[in-house]
């Protein structure tokens, strides 16, 4: 018999087997990862922001002017709360478009709650050369979808007195799959991504996953859904049209609270 040759017994090649097994497992998971790893970092740094969207964000708590108002015996609240205007429209890649929903939400980061306050889309905002006009139609006569919600964040801001941190158009529908990733423990950037094909906002697909984060842990899952309080007013052309009351809806959004 040679001298290299070896009477393995059965039990001992089984082990090899496993070994090899165990060893191919850890390989496949670990080249999963690794590809999901760089095919999340390309999403990332591939999906742009609309460079309107981040200016209509920026620019809108100036627009707002919040400490020309008076906000009768209400003061600003001490809680951490990123408000987002949310703008849900009939096509988001249209030339033109309609709106057919407006809501902020509202996240408390300090108080890990979660408020969606739903503004009526023929809201009262100021219009051209000194005239009213509402938010919808607005947005019908502006043109492509963000250059539209730029405009119309300015004048609902200016309305409510009020800035917002995000501005996100999207498809109907989105807001169901949004709140869906919101409500993960563990989201991929690339389901992020997956979302921006059916809005335009503010944020790259890095940025709108944080935001989810920080809406999952505001208790998304236990979100309270609201209507913001109005009042119907009429213009100087006798031209009705919901007026959004500022202070009940600060107190909605958690950012103001009566004095005392």
């Amino acid at each position: 018999m040679p001298a290299h040759y070896r009477n393995e017994t059965p039990e001992a090649i089984s082990r090899r087997g496993i070994i090899g097994l165990v060893c191919v497992v850890v390989f496949c998971v670990a080249a999963y990862f690794g590809i999901r790893f760089l095919w999340d970092l390309a999403q990332a740094r591939s999906s742009k922001p609309s460079a309107e969207l981040q200016r209509a964000a920026i620019t809108s708590e100036d627009v707002a002017k919040p400490s020309s108002y008076n906000w009768g015996g209400y003061e600003q609240s001490d809680h951490e709360v990123v408000t987002s205007l949310l703008l849900t429209v009939d096509d988001v890649n249209a030339e033109s478009g309609q709106l057919k929903a407006l809501q902020i939400l509202a996240l408390d980061l300090t108080e890990r709650s979660a408020t969606l306050v739903n503004l009526p889309a023929g809201m009262w905002v100021a219009g051209d050369e000194g005239r009213s006009t509402s938010a919808d139609a607005l947005y019908a006569s502006s043109g492509v979808s963000t250059t539209a919600a730029s405009r119309v964040t300015a004048r609902v801001a200016a309305a409510l007195h009020q800035g917002f941190d995000h501005v996100l158009v999207m498809n109907e529908g989105v807001w169901d799959k949004f709140y869906q990733l919101a409500s993960k423990d563990n989201a991929w950037v690339t389901e992020a991504g997956a979302l921006l094909s059916e809005l335009k906002c503010d944020m790259n697909a890095n940025s709108l996953l944080e935001f989810a984060t920080q809406a999952h842990n505001s208790g998304i899952t236990g979100l309270t859904t609201t209507d913001a309080a109005y009042t119907e007013w009429m213009d100087a052309w006798g031209i009705t049209y919901p007026w959004v009351q500022p202070i009940p809806l600060s107190e909605q959004l958690h950012v103001r609270y009566p004095a005392g």
